[in-house]
């Protein structure tokens, strides 16, 4: 793993002396007396110089946070700017852990249709809403138990070495008059797949009004 170069770049450096600093957050890699010293003036983990881990040891002793803002921070800036061969294995485990998060989903699938209805504010009571869209109208909301989720796809992109994500569902009303699709994207930008994904949620297109699902009162 990474940690290997690391260790061996420290060889170079004094006891006390910063190896790498992400001045944004004030995180750094410090080399100790006998070990590797990450983290930040008040928080820090730190690992032997002659440790022989794996990953998931790696992981557990530094912490996301910590993780995120030194270890992989080193990354982008000493290996992923300058090493060929590193993005190139980056984008090839990128692909494989994809299709691993798809395989899982697809065989563990258990949606919780009221959390994702909660994001586009439909719960387990109906209420009324009043807007304008183009002309002034008044719409019942139907509750959830009104409604329908189904996952019609998950896409594995991958354009240069950064695992993408995509989320395809599909909400209906129970009597399949009305439906809208919508797009949820997971991106792994920060943190070389060591934090939270970033995501958001996307219509389709432009016609895929929430208030197709609606009924209107006036």
């Amino acid at each position: 793993m990474s940690f290997d170069r690391i260790q061996e770049k420290s060889k170079n450096y004094e006891i006390n002396q910063i190896i790498f600093s992400y001045q944004k957050k004030n995180f750094y890699i410090k080399k100790g007396v006998e070990e590797l010293i990450f983290g930040s003036e008040n928080f820090e983990r730190s690992l032997k110089l002659t440790d022989d881990i794996d990953e998931i040891t790696f992981n557990s002793i530094l912490g996301g946070d910590i993780l995120e803002h030194t270890f992989s921070k080193w990354i982008k800036d000493s290996l992923e700017r300058n090493d060929e061969k590193y993005k190139t294995l980056k984008k090839d485990c990128s692909i494989k852990a994809g299709e691993n998060l798809k395989e899982f989903i697809l065989n563990n699938l258990n949606l919780n249709s009221e959390k994702i209805l909660e994001l586009l504010q439909i719960y387990d009571q109906p209420y009324y809403y009043g807007k304008s869209f183009g002309a002034m109208h008044l719409y019942k909301v139907q509750s959830n138990n009104e409604c329908k989720i189904k996952l019609k796809d998950i896409e594995i992109r991958v354009p240069q070495s950064q695992l993408n994500v995509y989320f395809t569902f599909e909400i209906s009303n129970k009597n399949d008059t009305n439906a809208i699709i919508f797009r949820v994207e997971c991106r792994y930008s920060h943190g070389q797949f060591k934090g939270i994904p970033e995501a958001k949620l996307y219509y389709t297109d432009n016609v895929n009004y929430l208030k197709n699902l609606y009924t209107v009162i006036n």
